[in-house]
């Protein structure tokens, strides 16, 4: 193994100076032309299975409910935060820009954005949405000049007159005459950011920006709920989000009555409630994000059929790739070389892909720990290779610098399981990953 490791390092280094491993979709990706496979990659690395990958991106792109109701999607790039990614988000119809929810990544997917810039694929009706409350002057002034990059397609999102105020200011030293328009973020529930529901601060918050027409937008309202994507049951899903969407026509029915103005965008809603914003008559736009992913978290709710979304919607196609690097003489456990350093535990242990009687528990920083939950044999060997299905997706990406697209061996496309012996097709780069300024 070892003078097969070494025949392998030179391999790997040319195909990592080639000009295949781009960050561009219009690449040319001939698998033919490779012999590198996953079982030859570093670990722990990230793996997206590519064909599971472009499936559920289809099956949401696609769906009938979304289609018929004239509801957009906003990708929420904090899921993948790869540059390459969005470009193949933003070239799909239903797409009407992306969310970011840090600064960092919207400096990252700004130049698809940006008119002049050769990385620029967005149309002109797409829009990039910074979901999250930027409070500080300093990183005020960059989402400015950011917006006068993209000439005035950045929307952000406020609940405080104070930060308001912030943005007035840097928008009259700033903007060039580009408008910035701004989201009211509203508490739907969550108890996070956002103004409360049906209250004076909305009203007022709304008021202030609409006697600035100069320099600010009124764009609508953003009311998201992120505990509600987790509930398991459909049925407790469905009627979380009709608590939610109350709050929501409150807010809306307030505005207009205080204002007569109406809400350009009302957006929120992600992969596991889309449905239920959909179709209740208020949204027309949703922010999904772990849907090309998913995630063991994700694959734990239901669907409205009884199946776990695993087995229905959007199975898993995101992976860690990790190496067994002990084993214990009586075979009672191994360990993996990956710990908390790379792959997420907030959200629950991972999952061994197509080992369902093994069980991970974490070692520490860089271990992990794998035993039978029956009277099984673990059937692993010091050197081998296992895929981990994560815990949560989001934090899981953010660790790594690059994740590699694995596709199918030729006349296998049809294959549903990933196999170590596949080709590694496509390395991107993370570009947003770590904790955001």
């Amino acid at each position: 193994p070892h003078t097969m490791f070494l025949s392998i390092v030179p391999f790997l280094h040319t195909l990592t100076q080639n000009t295949f491993f781009s960050n561009s979709p219009s690449t040319s990706s001939d698998s033919s032309c490779l012999t590198l496979h996953s079982e030859h990659l570093s670990t722990p690395s990230l793996i997206i299975d590519k064909c599971q990958f472009h499936k559920n991106m289809h099956s949401l792109h696609n769906d009938t409910l979304l289609i018929e109701g004239n509801i957009v999607i906003r990708p929420h790039v904090k899921a993948h935060k790869s540059r390459y990614i969005a470009k193949l988000q933003l070239k799909e119809p239903i797409v009407i820009g992306l969310c970011c929810q840090k600064v960092k990544e919207l400096e990252e997917m700004l130049p698809l954005f940006t008119p002049g810039d050769t990385r620029n694929v967005a149309s002109i009706k797409q829009t990039l949405l910074l979901t999250n409350e930027v409070v500080d002057s300093y990183r005020i002034e960059k989402v400015i000049r950011a917006n006068v990059k993209c000439e005035g397609r950045l929307i952000c999102v406020v609940d405080n007159l104070q930060v308001l105020d912030k943005f007035l200011d840097a928008q009259k030293q700033l903007g060039e005459g580009y408008l910035l328009q701004l989201l009211v973020e509203v508490n739907v529930g969550q108890n996070r950011c956002g103004v409360e529901p049906h209250s004076k601060q909305l009203v007022d918050l709304v008021t202030e920006i609409l006697k600035h027409p100069k320099y600010v937008k009124f764009a609508g309202i953003q009311a998201y709920h992120g505990a509600n994507q987790h509930i398991r049951r459909w049925e407790d899903r469905r009627d979380a989000v009709d608590e939610v969407s109350r709050k929501v026509k409150k807010s809306l029915d307030l505005i207009y009555e205080k204002t007569h103005v109406s809400c350009g965008i009302v957006t929120g809603g992600g992969t596991g409630t889309y449905e239920f914003e959909a179709s209740c008559g208020l949204y027309n736009e949703i922010q999904p994000g772990s849907y090309l992913f998913m995630d063991v978290d994700y694959g734990k709710n239901f669907d409205r059929s009884g199946l776990p979304l695993s087995r229905s919607s959007f199975p898993s196609s995101l992976f860690v790739l990790s190496t067994v690097i002990s084993k214990t003489a009586d075979e009672s456990r191994v360990v993996l070389d990956c710990g908390l350093k790379g792959i997420s535990l907030d959200s629950g242990v991972p999952l061994v892909y197509g080992r369902p009687h093994l069980e991970y528990t974490s070692g520490g920083d860089e271990h992990g720990i794998l035993t039978s939950k029956d009277e099984r044999p673990i059937a692993l060997n010091v050197g081998d290779k296992v895929l981990l299905v994560p815990g949560h997706c989001d934090p899981t990406v953010n660790m790594y610098n690059e994740a590699y697209f694995v596709g199918r061996a030729k006349g296998e496309e049809q294959r549903r399981t990933l196999e170590l012996a596949d080709p590694v097709e496509r390395k991107i780069r993370i570009d947003g990953r770590g904790p955001g300024i």
